[in-house]
């Protein structure tokens, strides 16, 4: 067209009109831009999250949020990085839809997901009879059905070796093509990446490349894990109960002991976000309950009633603090007055599931003088 060659397709149809008893056939011609850019709208809406959805009161996560707000006015890559369950995918969704690209794809690939051999096939597309199994139609990558829009890759760390290069080539021409072809297709795309993995480490593994590295993290934005969020636990863990008794129509909306708030502060909730409303949502469920109390939480967990959670840091440093508490309180010590009574500090221990360093809060004294008192009352094995 006007000394410029393109690539058409051309489909048709056949139609007959009985009135007039005519018969035809209609002529359909696009470009492969208009396809993908009509595939895409339906395929690419699915960025649901604003920042609105995301929430909470500890200081760290709250500068995430600044962050990826800030993030958000920029066109740059992202590289997202956080442990699994911290809401990694949520955040990419709030950056996309509050970016200028907000009314453009979003496309989600899990590079987990995908066999290595099919991969590349996903992203880039291919052209009819590329290899065996392929559609004879061909098949649109996500790069292009996300064109002027937002790419996400979930799980980066996992990447095939091989396919590194080739997305490093993506990034810096913008452009690519379909497996079969040998027709280049330009691409205004915005990857966000996102993994749990230690790149670095990968890196001196030689299982990622460090170049790679380096152009996905222009921006990079850190989500602290749950369990460094302080009453973030209990702040969502309120906010599951609520939607999920709104979801299921429940008609009594349930509370938290203060034993159960101090018990799942204690957990270790690896699966961070993910595990804590995986937890809620089958309690609320489950158990015809207006309170939910630590028993509850122990059956669902499938933990025995006697057990524990410890708050320190390590199991080294607790068994090195408790060795010195033992030496502190020695057989020699002159016995010692409690100012507390031995129901209460009994009390006090249980609730806070024998954690000394919590249980001499609760109480308002050293680990020092409750060592004192539990020896006193004969409750230092417990």
């Amino acid at each position: 067209m006007r000394g410029r060659e393109s690539n058409y397709t051309v489909s048709t149809e056949t139609y007959w009109q009985e009135h007039l008893r005519f018969r035809g056939i209609r002529f359909f011609i696009s470009t492969s831009k208009k396809i993908s850019s009509g595939i895409s709208k339906p395929v690419g809406d699915n960025a649901f999250i604003s920042f609105d959805n995301i929430f909470g009161n500890d200081g760290k996560f709250k500068n995430s949020i600044r962050m990826a707000k800030m993030i958000a006015k920029s066109d740059s890559n992202v590289l997202i990085l956080g442990e699994s369950g911290v809401g990694k995918d949520m955040f990419a969704q709030a950056i996309h839809n509050a970016s200028e690209r907000r009314n453009k794809p979003f496309i989600v690939v899990n590079c987990a997901a995908f066999p290595h051999d099919l991969i590349t096939s996903e992203l880039f597309g291919y052209e009819e009879g590329a290899f065996t199994g392929a559609k004879k139609s061909g098949n649109i990558g996500k790069f292009e059905l996300a064109n002027n829009g937002t790419i996400f890759l979930d799980e980066i760390g996992d990447m095939p070796l091989e396919l590194q290069a080739t997305l490093l080539r993506v990034i810096e021409q913008k452009s690519f093509m379909r497996i079969g072809s040998n027709v280049v297709t330009n691409v205004n795309v915005r990857i966000i990446a996102a993994t749990n993995a230690n790149l670095q480490q990968l890196i001196d593994q030689k299982k990622f490349r460090a170049d790679l590295y380096y152009r996905l993290s222009t921006l990079r934005l850190n989500i602290p894990p749950l369990r460094e969020r302080g009453n973030d636990i209990i702040l969502l863990a309120e906010h599951f109960i609520h939607a999920v008794s709104r979801r299921t129509q429940k008609p009594n909306i349930m509370t938290l002991s203060d034993e159960a708030k101090a018990l799942l502060c204690r957990l270790p909730l690896k699966g961070n976000v993910r595990e804590l409303q995986n937890l809620i949502e089958g309690i609320v469920q489950l158990y015809p309950i207006d309170v939910i109390e630590p028993m509850h939480i122990k059956e669902y967990l499938g933990l025995s009633d006697d057990f524990s959670f410890d708050s320190s840091p390590t199991a080294s440093n607790k068994t090195q603090a408790e060795a010195e508490e033992a030496r502190i309180v020695s057989a020699d010590d002159p016995p010692e007055t409690p100012a507390a009574s031995k129901e209460k500090i009994s009390e006090a221990n249980r609730q806070n599931l024998y954690n000394k360093t919590n249980t001499a809060k609760y109480l308002g004294i050293s680990r020092k003088t409750l060592y004192r008192w539990l020896k006193n009352y004969g409750l230092l094995s417990k």
